[in-house]
């Protein structure tokens, strides 16, 4: 694929895939910040992944805006919880139960 024909950049400021969540930078307005600002050596729109999963969305999202992302994609991967269906609850609740 030659560079004329790509648009936009998306930056995939969220991925979860940690195993420690500590670490995800998308948690981090800052680190958001430095990652679209060194994105701009492509020299393309930058569309901003952001993760749902973060305290502060709104402070993340504005960081990006502020680094320069040209848009914002809402959202990546939204951790989830398994659930007991046979007891409607996440699993450690029926092993307390117990």
């Amino acid at each position: 694929m030659c560079g004329a024909d790509i648009v936009a950049l998306e930056v995939n400021a969220s991925c979860p895939n940690l195993d420690d969540p500590s670490s995800i930078f998308a948690h981090s307005a800052n680190a958001t910040a430095q990652i679209v600002t060194a994105s701009h050596e492509a020299g393309l729109p930058l569309w901003v992944k952001l993760s749902p999963n973060t305290p502060d969305l709104v402070a993340i999202a504005s960081a990006a805006l502020e680094a320069g992302a040209s848009a914002l994609v809402l959202v990546n991967t939204v951790l989830g919880m398994a659930i007991d269906i046979e007891h409607r609850g996440p699993p450690w609740a029926t092993v307390a139960a117990a």
